[in-house]
Formats: C-alpha cells, structure tokens, sequence
C-alpha cells in the first residue's frame, strides 16, 4: 500500500514529537501543557507560547497602541460581578470593581505592543463592533476570571489573528452569538478547553472569520443549543471543522435554526459524509432549511442515504456542492 505525503509527515512528527507533548492514537489528540489538540501545528504554538510566558489563569490580551498617549479601553455591560486587577503591560495595574469604571480606559505614554493581564473576577467582554476593536491583536488566554457572558464579546476585532482559550473555565457562559464574527484576520483559533456544556446558542460565532482555514471544535458540547444560525457562515477560507459531524442537534425547536450555517464553506468530503449519517441519526426537527457550502458527499452510499433520509423524511432542503 503507499501511503500519501501527509501519512509520510503524521507518522514523521508523532516519532519525534518535542519534549513533553504526547500523542495518543485512540484518540487522535496531541497533548502537552495538559491540553488537547486536533492537530501538531495547534500544540506546538500552545507549547511554545507557555514556554515563553509560562502557565497562567489571567485573561491575557495584546494590543496594539500605535502612538505615544494613546488610550485602549476594555468594554464591559452591567453583567456579573466585578472584582478584577489589571496589569496594562506598562508597570501600571488598576482594581476594577464595575461594569463602567474608569480605569477600564488606560492612556499609555509610549506605543507599541501591550500584554495585558486581568486577574480576579471579570465575567464579560463586549467589543460588539464599537470601541477599540481594531487594537486588540490577540488573545493569549482566555483565563479563569469567571466568565458570565461572551456575546459579541470579539466582534469586529478585525486584526485579531490568534485566539487561545488556554486555561480557562466558561462553564457559566449560555450564549456564544457572535463572539468572534467578523474577526477577519484571525488564523489561529485553540478553542480546546472552552467549557459549553450550558451555552444554548452559538449563532454567528465565527461569522465573517475569512482568514481562518481550521477549527476544531470536537471538544463543544451542544446538545442543549437551540440556533447553529449562520455559525460559520461566510468564513471562506475555511476548509475542515474538525467535530461539527458530531454535533448533537436534538434540541433545535424551529425551521431557521441552521440557516446559512456553512454558507461559502467546504469541508472534506469524509467529514461531511460522517457529519449527514450522524446527524440523520438523531431525532431531528422537520423542516431545517441549511447549507453546507461547497461539501461534497459521497454517491450511491450511507451518507447518500442519510442526506435523502433528512429531505425526505424530515422536510429538510439542504444546500450543498453535491455528489463528490
């Protein structure tokens, strides 16, 4: 049998893995720093990101402050309880104990590059498309700072290029809408260790994130979500979701609740064919209208069969590239 390039390169990495990642087989997981990841290319940048700044449960932002005197602020709503510290990168902290304190704006003397850490408690974030969006670069990690609420929390941050969950615990957070859409540039997503074992929406999560080309999102659990609207739509570099065929969809209640979901998207052939069996084999709601982009399912077989199951059976149209 000959094997392709990327069997080649797989069995290459997991026999000369760096020191401390592991890779299990049965689970198809790299571990190092005690997180898991789909892919190499995901655990190394964690490994050699706590390798430079080390373990932490702050909420770790870097921001870009492009003059000398420029300000950033951190917009928050009137959710949740505020006791936090934040350390602004320039030697500077302030204590922030409301939604709408002052502090949450920080006037920097110098520019360039700010790694700010929030430390206590700070349950939501709301860049909702306003305010200093532009200036956020990344963020590092997401921290365990008792998070209450994340909607819209990165909207419109449209030159955040990385997003790490990293050690973090989202376990309080219901509603996912919007939280990273329309973030344009970002290129890396570690979203591992997001905790949605209570979120009931998830529309418009990555919504206009062109850039990005993977996520893995095997490690969500959505079984009490009732809107995957437009979750991925319009992310047309996109080209694998790693778990979306093992979403459990058994709590959508109406007809829209998958519309435009992979609008502009294509998944692998494989993943989409697994994504139609498993999905058909879940007490459905009649009458989804969703799209799947450009996937392609493979003719005369189980994935054929499920995907006329669910138009046939259950009211669905399904937009879709087709036969393979």
């Amino acid at each position: 049998m000959t094997r392709d390039n990327t069997q080649i390169y797989n069995t290459y990495v997991r026999a000369n893995l760096p020191a401390g990642m592991t890779y299990s087989r049965s689970k198809a997981r790299y571990t190092t720093n005690e997180e898991n990841f789909a892919s190499y290319s995901e655990a190394e940048s964690y490994q050699n990101y706590i390798s430079k700044n080390g373990y932490t449960t702050d909420f770790v932002m870097e921001v870009l402050i492009s003059n000398d005197g420029d300000s950033f602020t951190i917009p928050c709503q009137d959710i949740g309880t505020f006791n936090a510290v934040i350390d602004w990168g320039d030697g500077t902290t302030d204590t922030i104990t409301a939604f709408d304190a002052a502090e949450l704006q920080h006037n920097y003397v110098t520019a360039g590059t700010k790694t700010i850490k929030v430390s206590g408690t700070f349950p939501n974030i709301n860049f909702n498309n306003g305010g200093d969006r532009a200036k956020l670069l990344g963020v590092m990690n997401l921290g365990i700072v008792g998070w209450e609420n994340l909607k819209n929390a990165f909207y419109g941050c449209n030159n955040l290029d990385v997003f790490i969950t990293g050690a973090t615990d989202t376990h309080s957070v219901n509603e996912l809408i919007g939280m990273l859409r329309n973030c344009e540039s970002l290129v890396f997503a570690q979203l591992t260790t997001l905790n949605t074992t209570t979120c009931t929406n998830f529309r418009n999560m990555f919504k206009g994130c062109t850039s990005v080309k993977f996520l893995d999102v095997s490690s969500f659990s959505t079984r009490l979500s009732t809107d995957f609207n437009s979750m991925f739509e319009s992310c047309t570099n996109l080209n694998d979701i790693n778990g979306v065929e093992w979403f459990d969809i058994g709590s959508l209640n109406g007809p829209n609740d998958l519309n435009d979901f992979m609008t502009g998207v294509t998944i692998p052939t494989a993943r989409y064919d697994d994504l139609l069996i498993n999905w058909d084999a879940q007490a459905v709601t009649n009458g989804q209208t969703v799209n799947f982009g450009g996937s392609t399912y493979t003719g005369g077989g189980a994935a054929a069969a499920a995907r006329a199951s669910l138009i046939a059976g259950d009211g669905w149209v399904i937009a879709d590239g087709g036969i393979a």
